[in-house]
């Protein structure tokens, strides 16, 4: 899984799953300098890396691309995959 993933590659950092929770919390976590890893479909997922006003920036691993997108079109998108998400404190 995800978690597991993120717990055996980040031994040092306690792995926090913010599943069900909106882009707008968990944008509190990146305001915080942490990304947050962001499922996007059942094999898919992006680090949710910035925002401002008006759009979340995401890094896509699999294109190796950071774009951004508008926060209204980012809820959707995760809503539809589940709003699974995952950060990590230090």
């Amino acid at each position: 899984t995800p978690k597991n993933i993120l717990s055996n590659t980040m031994k040092d950092a306690r792995i926090l799953d913010l599943t069900g929770c909106s882009v707008e919390e968990v944008l509190y976590y990146v305001s915080c300098g942490n990304p947050v890893f962001a499922m996007t479909g059942s094999n898919d997922a992006v680090l949710v890396v910035g925002y401002d006003a008006n759009n979340v920036v995401l890094y896509d691993p699999a294109v190796g691309q950071t774009y951004k997108r508008t926060t209204a079109d980012a809820d959707e998108m995760f809503f539809n995959a589940g709003n699974i998400f995952f950060t990590y404190q230090k």
